[in-house]
């Protein structure tokens, strides 16, 4: 099973131009099927935050570690819950009847 993190975008305040929110997407997928969670994190919670950093300098992995700090415990969560849609769907059986 795999689980694939992406910042599909972010958020970020025009008067100092730092990031406020990101917004992510977890895939997860087996050898037959996939799943996706949605979700967002507020990062900016005054001027001295220190994840507060000037859209122009925010990297990919920048990005991705305030996801994981700012989940924190709720990313296993979020990959747990995915896990057992999964398993779910692999579980579950499909009635096809003939319509006469």
């Amino acid at each position: 099973m795999t689980h694939t993190w992406n910042i599909e975008r972010v958020q970020y305040q025009l008067s100092n131009g730092r990031i406020s929110h990101l917004h992510w997407r977890l895939v997860s997928a087996d050898e037959t099927n996939s799943v996706e969670t949605h979700g967002s994190v507020k990062l900016l919670y005054g001027d001295n935050d220190p994840v507060s950093v000037p859209f122009s300098n925010v990297t990919v992995q920048i990005a991705r570690d305030w996801l994981s700090t700012r989940m924190g415990v709720e990313q296993d969560q979020v990959k747990t819950r995915n896990e057992q849609r999964l398993s779910e769907m692999a579980t579950a059986t499909t009635n096809i009847s003939a319509i006469s």
